[in-house]
């Protein structure tokens, strides 16, 4: 079963109403970007084209956004 936008427990109820018991549940991708091999907790650097399609789908793409930096190693964060 593939869900691309749904709520929490939805594919549990979903099959459930099926007649069918869900024992375990994967997630292959997030806001649309595949996670890969990540494991839990664990994180990665966008792709350029990742960041920009991520942007264009938050309706970020018209330019008037500020560039996101990470804060240098004197300033702390």
């Amino acid at each position: 079963m593939i869900l691309t936008q749904g709520r929490k427990r939805q594919i549990r109820e979903t099959a459930e109403a099926l007649g069918l018991r869900v024992q375990r549940l994967i997630r292959t991708r997030l806001a649309g970007l595949p996670l890969g091999q990540l494991t839990i907790g664990r994180w990665r650097e966008l792709e350029p084209s990742e960041a920009a399609r991520l942007r264009r789908t938050a309706g970020l793409d018209r330019g008037n956004h500020p560039q996101v930096t990470r804060p240098s190693a004197h300033e702390g964060g």
